[in-house]
């Protein structure tokens, strides 16, 4: 089988189904051959700051211990999103479908919304402001 690693210029990600969404500077740290080894293993979806592996079946509990053995932690490196759970729990409220709906992901190192029946994650930086839009949203705003 011929796989291909698949980088993003995006900073936002889509998560489909079950979504582990990983800090690639903890993969460059600790998993063997960093996000590239990761990538050939587990074939995701990357940009520069986090890498997501979706999966409808219970693969990613898998990978998850995979990464827990090579020494990442649940949280600080990376986190589970139920997507479909999102997707079935918004579908009953109307208002919410209509608008691009911010998700809490509980870390500090991810945003994400829900908009359309689709959850799009990215990275935030720590040290900056907390904001409600995504990076290429920003970006338009600032022009």
């Amino acid at each position: 089988m011929d796989l291909k690693l698949v980088y993003s210029a995006e900073d936002t990600i889509h998560c489909a189904a079950f979504s582990l969404i990983i800090r690639n500077k903890a993969l460059r740290h600790c998993y063997p051959g960093g996000v590239t080894g990761f990538l050939r293993r587990f074939p995701s979806r990357s940009n520069r700051h986090i890498t997501v592996f979706s999966d409808s079946g219970l693969d990613f509990e898998m990978v998850g211990n995979d990464l827990w053995a090579n020494g990442l932690t649940y949280g600080q490196d990376f986190i589970l999103v139920d997507a479909a759970d999102y997707d079935w729990a918004l579908l009953i409220n109307p208002d919410m479908q209509s608008t691009a709906h911010r998700l809490d992901l509980g870390v500090a190192w991810l945003r994400g919304r829900y908009a359309d029946r689709q959850i799009h994650v990215w990275y935030h930086h720590e040290s900056t402001p907390d904001s409600d839009a995504s990076p290429a949203t920003q970006r338009a705003l600032s022009h």
